[in-house]
């Protein structure tokens, strides 16, 4: 299991029972990852349909439920969608001045495990991935 420590608080990433993969993220900084995520994907209803679960999922995560990335991003057409989403989320959230610099590590471990989850997605369905 990771963890990322944030000013006294952690994000736990890790192989669970029956081999799922889940995120526990504190509130705080879902919230942000959240909210750029929810920009980006009012810039792009043409993702609407095809991410409807992943979406949901997150909703549900940021909540304070676990994320479950393995149920979340099912296939390689989500999982790019959602990566290129996070890639632009990424960016911005790197650009944000009032986001210390101490928590950047914990959003860009969110993003790197959408990466590798795309990634593997590839591989399992022969596809070809470029990040």
């Amino acid at each position: 299991m990771l963890l990322v420590e944030y000013k006294g608080n952690y994000m736990s990433a890790g192989i669970w029972a029956k081999n799922e993969r889940v995120l526990k993220i504190p509130n705080a900084i879902f919230d942000v990852i959240y909210h750029e995520y929810m920009e980006i994907f009012e810039q792009h209803p043409q993702y609407e349909d095809l991410l409807d679960n992943a979406i949901n999922s997150f909703r549900m995560a940021s909540s304070g439920t676990y994320l479950n990335i393995d149920t979340a991003l099912p296939n390689y057409e989500v999982a790019l969608a959602f990566f290129n989403i996070a890639k632009k989320a990424q960016e911005n959230i790197e650009n944000i001045p009032t986001i210390p610099e101490s928590s950047r590590p914990v959003y860009r471990k969110f993003y790197e495990i959408i990466r590798d989850r795309a990634r593997e997605l590839a591989i399992i369905e022969n596809k070809h991935f470029v990040f």
